[in-house]
């Protein structure tokens, strides 16, 4: 079992073309944030030995462009990773396995996103 929690940002702008350098001249309008803890979608990939997860865009939708010279920036932020799983351990003394379970989290991990 995982669980994952992603802290969010979501800031808007009104994007007014490129300076001379190439980057984008945009003016600020407004920020939202918050907390997603569920409906964040997980796959296992049996050949890299990953977890891939996926956060859909309906629950970021309450921040949209209202038009074509609008920009909306969101960053992401692992807050923490808790995993769960269960292992057979080989006991020497009774020449058997045991199942053991262990529970492995992270916090304030240093991964940050954005789209």
């Amino acid at each position: 079992m995982t669980k994952l929690e992603l802290s969010w940002r979501q800031a808007r702008y009104r994007v007014f073309g490129r300076n001379p350098a190439g980057e984008l001249r945009k003016e600020f309008i407004g920020a939202k944030s918050g907390t997603l803890l569920k409906g964040i979608q997980e796959d296992f990939d049996d050949k890299r030995h990953a977890i891939d997860f996926m956060i859909g865009q309906s629950q970021l939708a309450e921040m949209m462009p209202q038009g074509f010279n609008e920009l909306v920036e969101t960053h992401y932020k692992v807050k923490s990773l808790s995993l769960n799983f269960t292992v057979d351990v080989w006991q020497r003394d009774t020449q058997s396995y045991e199942s053991q379970e262990v529970e492995h989290k992270m916090e304030d991990l240093d991964v940050e996103w954005q789209r």
